[in-house]
């Protein structure tokens, strides 16, 4: 049996957290062998018992990843969160059955830059020279997907690094410990984000997202990304209080 972590911000949250009741119930519908589901961070106001808190802030007003690198640091350390554990981010939805501890170690190719947040490109830019610096392989595993997490692997990684600036805006965590644990099999897979420009028709992406294993929501989120999850997970799960 395998853990699962989500992490959450403390900061208000623009959509009361839906984005993590419709990926609690992705997990719950195609996800075999989970035991325990641990949120760090804030808890979301609808959740239920059945979801384990582990309190945590988010110090770093200037570099999301220095966030997500610490708390990940203090998961590893608790000792009663399984070895490995599945780390998902609250806007990422199974869409096809899998079991937890044989989830696949996606990337999208070659790191390169993306988009125009040019601290977040800096920070791609840091983890691929010391990849390259290292001999290891170069690839984006920071991609819209979940990722299994070996506790002991992943502070060895991170160890006497200074992972918060690194002469500017620091590092991307996913991609900097996946292509340091050589025994890694990557498998290529698109990333697929559904954002405010996404087009077509409700019954065009139910039946297209069924075709991959995961896919993920963006920062905003339009009405049809809205019936689009309602339509693929109608049922309230285990962790959600439904009389709320």
């Amino acid at each position: 049996m395998t853990d699962v972590v989500y992490f959450l911000a403390h900061q208000a949250a623009f959509y009361q957290h839906r984005e993590l009741l419709y990926s609690l119930r992705s997990l719950e519908k195609h996800v075999a062998g989970v035991d325990q589901v641990f949120v760090v961070g804030a808890p979301p106001a609808w959740g239920s018992s059945g979801l384990a808190l582990v309190p945590e802030c988010d110090p770093y007003d200037h570099n999301k990843d220095a966030n997500i690198i610490r708390k990940m640091l203090l998961t590893c350390r608790h000792s009663e969160i399984s070895e490995p554990f599945l780390f998902v981010n609250d806007d990422h939805y199974f869409s096809q059955d899998c079991r937890s501890v044989e989830f696949p170690f996606y990337h999208k190719g070659e790191i390169r830059a993306a988009g125009t947040n040019r601290e977040y490109n800096r920070r791609l830019a840091n983890t691929r020279l010391i990849l390259e610096e290292r001999g290891l392989p170069t690839l984006n595993y920071d991609i819209h997907t979940p990722i299994l997490i070996y506790r002991e692997d992943l502070q060895e990684v991170f160890a006497g690094r200074d992972w918060v600036d690194l002469d500017g805006p620091g590092v991307v965590m996913k991609s900097l410990y996946a292509n340091s644990r050589p025994e890694i099999a990557g498998v290529y897979l698109p990333d697929c984000k559904l954002g405010v420009r996404v087009r077509d028709g409700l019954d065009f992406w139910e039946e297209k997202l069924q075709t991959r294993p995961c896919w993920s929501t963006g920062e905003y989120i339009p009405r049809l990304v809205w019936e689009v999850l309602e339509r693929l997970y109608p049922e309230p799960s285990f962790f959600e209080e439904v009389n709320r």
